[in-house]
């Protein structure tokens, strides 16, 4: 099976085939569906290859989308079992005993591709094709405070649980970088382009879609202002994830940086788009996506600091969550749609632990030599 790149009038699209290069028609409706919601081209991209892994999983069975309704195991079950799969490894179950050095996927990176499962079969059957699959059963509200006289008289308060998520450690929340770890990787650029790329990100906080597709006009040195505007066709496929628009602000070195850029690198450039190729390839079309992510494969090699483009973001995030922004500005400096989205950053690392478990004896003044043993780790 493979996803396939379709070129359409408003951009790429994907499709999944099968075997016998044939679409696969439920998985085309709802990558279809999900278009017409106006989802960026990366989660289509994403959608798909996450389906195609479950169609691989489903033809390995026997079966598919719609033969499991069908099947002597119940739909829960099958989809049960497949997230055991997944734990796994997507290949044949004859070489699989090759495969137990694999690294294998989080429950977080599993959780993500049983959304696009889920969500195709909830589109499915609000589409009337196959029976109603109910992913959710209410569950008492776990109330710990204190309880009333008469708690027991009044009405409950429940939530939905997804029967099939996996629970999911805070460590895998989220990855971001330090400061110092930013230094590194700025230092580790070539050229100005690349170092603007990855300011933008770390210090305004920008997904790689939004640096992509930004305009020359959107670029306003003279305050320090860069807009984030949501545009549909551009030639690179980039977008604002969600249509969340608004502006950023650059410190004063990221200022200068692109007033370099755009007086020496592109000024003879006949093209609206801020980044462009200009070292190969195509000189001063539009960079893609592949263009970053090559960017930060050759960063993590020279650096020796293993990172990926969204790390920036989160780095932009943690180190403002740090400083004591509450949650409701950083909200609005991440553009999230939702206070829930921006709630992920509550997480307290390891480290952050350890510096309050000091920071509490430091403030109770213990003595010197005390501390010296708390810190190499060794009882008092």
């Amino acid at each position: 099976m493979k996803v396939q790149t379709i070129q359409t009038g408003t951009g790429k699209r994907y499709i999944v085939l099968d075997n016998n290069y044939k679409v696969i028609e439920p998985v085309l409706k709802y990558l279809k569906y999900l278009d017409s919601l106006e989802k960026s081209p990366y989660t289509l991209k994403t959608y798909a290859h996450f389906l195609k892994i479950f169609c691989e999983y489903l033809e390995e069975k026997r079966l598919t989308v719609y033969s499991i309704f069908d099947a002597k195991q119940g739909v829960i079950e099958i989809l049960v079992d497949y997230i055991g799969w997944l734990k796994g490894s997507n290949t044949q179950s004859n070489i699989k005993a090759f495969q137990r050095n694999r690294k294998t996927r989080s429950n977080a990176t599993i959780n993500n591709m049983m959304v696009a499962v889920q969500g195709m079969y909830t589109f499915l059957a609000n589409n009337k094709e196959i029976p109603k699959v109910e992913f959710y059963r209410e569950k008492m509200k776990t109330i710990t405070s204190y309880k009333g006289f008469l708690h027991e008289t009044t009405k409950k308060s429940t939530i939905r649980e997804n029967i099939l998520k996996l629970k999911s450690v805070q460590d895998e929340s989220y990855e971001f970088i330090t400061r110092e770890q930013y230094n590194s990787l700025f230092r580790a650029c070539n050229n100005r382009r690349d170092k603007l790329i990855i300011a933008l990100m770390f210090e305004c906080g920008l997904r790689i879609g939004e640096v992509i597709g930004l305009h020359i006009e959107d670029c306003k040195p003279q305050d320090g202002s860069i807009y984030i505007r949501h545009r549909d066709n551009l030639p690179n496929d980039a977008r604002v994830k969600n249509h969340s628009e608004g502006v950023a602000f650059m410190p004063d070195y990221v200022i200068s940086l692109l007033i370099d850029y755009l007086t020496e690198d592109i000024l003879n450039i006949s093209n609206d788009m801020l980044f462009v190729n200009l070292y190969r390839g195509n000189i001063g079309e539009a960079i893609k996506v592949n263009t970053v992510e090559d960017l930060f494969k050759r960063l993590s090699l020279k650096s020796g600091i293993k990172v990926h483009p969204h790390m920036l973001r989160h780095g932009f995030a943690t180190e403002r969550k740090k400083s004591g922004m509450d949650m409701i500005s950083l909200k609005e400096l991440l553009r999230h749609d939702q206070i829930q989205s921006t709630m992920i950053y509550t997480h307290v690392t390891n480290e952050e632990k350890r510096d309050m478990a000091i920071e509490f004896y430091e403030s109770k003044q213990e003595s010197a030599e005390y501390m010296k043993r708390f810190t190499q780790g060794v009882p008092g």
